[in-house]
């Protein structure tokens, strides 16, 4: 028999519309409530709601013939959108807030919602408040994506979107600004490596176009790109005399991506770079699995990103396997970031099998209890690519294994920054198994077993540092743990041996110092003052200078300076220099690049002394011999200077031992 029942049409359309929008809104509103910030690929599928619910009020008012559907749909809508820009607003990771607005931006041009120049101008501003370099280039760059993204959609879908004159205008003029601030403060990272990575990140947020720096009766022009290019070409400049290889493979293969996207004419080039790099990567496996995965994984993304998807496949299957044929906790994380890498490059096909077939099977392996529970929870922001479900039961999964253990369990520092990174990466995954992994932590950190001594030395703070920095992202998760790090550290100050507190609070502010500039030198300054006039003052000196680097060259310079100050100070000159040797020493093991420095101190305070002093001291020998390890011409050049001071300083005691073995001889 035939059903009669009716539907409402309107009311269905309605209904569709609705869930399209409030089942990610629920989530972001979860996820805020929960950390503080959220999950940007959650924005993503809200911005698509909104573009796809026009869409469906577009189709009702044509089967309904009402105009009313639309009027009341659209309403709707925008109520929708501006508690959107309230949620977006309440965010408290910069990184996040900035890319939500933008997206936002995006969906608002097919409501069509007036001033949306504005928001892509909060969207901006945001941007400025983001203390890491790196970050903030991404940050910049993906707005950059965005308005490239306005552009096309008012190209190719005129008939959808609407925005008008004065905003258009905002944003070429936000546009313009943006990449040129971008392309300064890529030239202000010192790292060759990074500055490679960066220039593609610019240029693949260009990619549709170079960007707006005027409009002309709405026909877009576009800047030059010799800027980027010059920029890549110094890169590459400097990779040939880098002696790390995967540095060097590493700029080979982006500089050869970003040649293949600047112009046609540089194909050619961008190939021939990245077969050298794919070179680099196969030369490395006979001597370093580790980093030989590593660069192919690279290689393999760049390879998606320029469309050669099969090629990608095999190698982040072989770049994966690779890896894992030495199965430490090292290989396992770089595994998971090529899994993670083939997750971005949209190849989630291949993410899934690199999770399921390699990489689980080897963490559920791992002996450590502690260990497998933290990687298990980190392997969840992976599974998320594939799946939210897939990511949430691995994350609700090891926050309920890692109950079954005990604080005594954990003893060393590697896995408290194990779990901390487990709780960052499993937070938007699965928010309240996030807490539940914190709050083993801040159990061990209230416990009176983590304030005793023997724990205390066993420990390396600076994997407490990294602990804590490992939930930068995650603002709640990062000051509840932080006020617990303060409390521990005032714990331990009161009731440990005290000649312990300047070094740990070094390696803490060491490990911290790439997340939290201003608590990093708030302990360092601590940790200075605490172990001036010890034998510790050396060695948490020269972690103040490793600290300086990842912050400001003119921190870095302030800590040299006074070190030279505290030196200059010492009774004499095997003092000096012997205190100079001490930091030199740290510095060397750290591969920090202020060594070359404290050796010019060092050497400049040798010419300066009297012959006298050089000629009997022995700390200018030992610095000879440290020197060889920096610059071994550099030390044959001062040790020939020191042998021709001595020479010239003993004429008398020469001619002597000469006379005497010369009438020994004749008796």
């Amino acid at each position: 028999m035939k059903c009669k029942k009716k539907i409402n049409l309107r009311d269905l359309l309605q209904r569709i519309i609705r869930q399209l929008i409030q089942r990610n809104l629920n989530i972001i509103e979860d996820q805020l409530n929960q950390l503080g910030t959220y999950d940007i690929a959650i924005w993503e599928g809200l911005t698509r709601g909104f573009v796809r619910s026009m869409n469906l009020i577009r189709l009702g008012t044509k089967l309904l013939k009402k105009n009313s559907f639309a009027q009341q749909a659209q309403r709707v809508l925008l109520r929708y959108f501006e508690k959107c820009l309230e949620i977006a607003d309440k965010g408290e990771n910069p990184n996040q807030k900035a890319r939500a607005l933008a997206k936002l931006a995006r969906a608002g041009i097919f409501l069509p919602y007036p001033s949306v120049g504005n928001i892509f101008r909060k969207a901006t501003d945001e941007i400025y408040n983001i203390s890491d370099i790196l970050d903030r280039i991404r940050a910049g760059s993906y707005i950059l994506f965005e308005i490239s993204r306005i552009y096309y959609f008012r190209e190719r879908k005129k008939d959808e979107i609407v925005i008008g004159d004065d905003d258009l205008k905002i944003i070429e003029n936000l546009g313009r600004r943006i990449y040129e601030e971008i392309l300064t403060w890529i030239d202000l990272i010192p790292d060759v490596a990074e500055k490679a990575k960066s220039l593609v990140i610019l240029s693949e947020s260009i990619r549709d176009f170079t960007t707006i720096v005027s409009s002309n009766e709405k026909r877009v022009q576009w800047i030059d790109t010799n800027e980027a290019e010059i920029l890549a070409n110094e890169s590459l400049k400097a990779s040939e005399i880098l002696d790390d290889p995967y540095e060097k493979g590493i700029i080979k293969a982006y500089v050869g991506y970003l040649y293949g996207s600047l112009a046609p004419d540089l194909r050619e080039s961008s190939q021939m770079l990245i077969n050298q790099a794919l070179e680099i990567a196969f030369s490395l496996a006979r001597e370093n699995l580790k980093l030989a995965g590593k660069l192919l994984g690279e290689i393999a993304y760049i390879k998606a990103l320029m469309g050669n998807e099969d090629e990608a496949e095999v190698l982040f299957n072989e770049a994966c396997l690779l890896t894992l044929k030495c199965p430490e906790i090292e290989n396992v994380l770089v595994a998971l970031n090529i899994a993670e890498l083939s997750g971005k490059a949209r190849l989630v096909r291949v993410t899934g099998e690199l999770l399921e077939d390699y990489i689980l099977p080897i963490i559920h392996s791992i002996n450590d209890d502690v260990r497998h529970i933290a990687l298990k929870a980190i392997a969840s922001d992976v599974a998320a690519w594939v799946d939210s479900g897939w990511g949430a039961r691995l994350a609700e999964s090891a926050s309920e294994e890692i109950w079954s253990l005990d604080p005594l369990d954990v003893f060393d520092g590697e896995q408290v920054y194990l779990l901390a990174l487990g709780a960052a990466k499993s937070a938007f995954a699965s928010p309240s198994a996030s807490w539940r992994i914190l709050d083993f932590i801040i159990s061990g950190l209230r416990s009176d077993l983590w304030a005793n001594t023997l724990f205390i030395k066993a420990i390396t703070f600076e994997w407490f540092g990294k602990a804590l920095g490992a939930l930068k992202d995650i603002p709640y998760l990062y000051n509840t743990l932080r006020d617990e790090f303060i409390a521990y550290f005032t714990k331990i100050k009161t009731s440990s041996n005290q000649r312990f507190i300047p070094v740990a609070l070094a390696e803490f502010a060491s490990g911290l110092a790439n997340a939290d500039v201003t608590l990093s030198q708030t302990l360092l300054e601590e940790a200075i003052k605490g172990a001036q006039g010890t034998n510790l003052e050396t060695y948490v000196f020269a972690k103040a200078i490793m600290i300086a680097e990842k912050i400001s060259s003119a921190l870095n310079e302030h800590y040299l300076s006074e070190i030279l100050k505290v030196a200059e100070n010492k009774l004499s000159l095997d003092e000096t220099v012997d205190y100079l040797n001490d930091i030199l020493r740290t510095l060397i093991k750290s591969r920090s690049r202020s060594k070359r420095k404290i050796a010019k101190f060092i050497v400049d305070i040798i010419t300066d002394s009297k012959e006298s002093e050089i000629t009997n001291s022995k700390a200018v020998k030992r610095f000879i011999k440290i020197l060889r390890k920096i610059d071994s011409s550099w030390a044959n050049e001062i040790d020939a200077m020191v042998r021709e001071v001595r020479r010239e300083n003993s004429p008398r005691k020469y001619k002597t031992e000469c006379f005497k073995r010369y009438r020994e001889k004749e008796i």
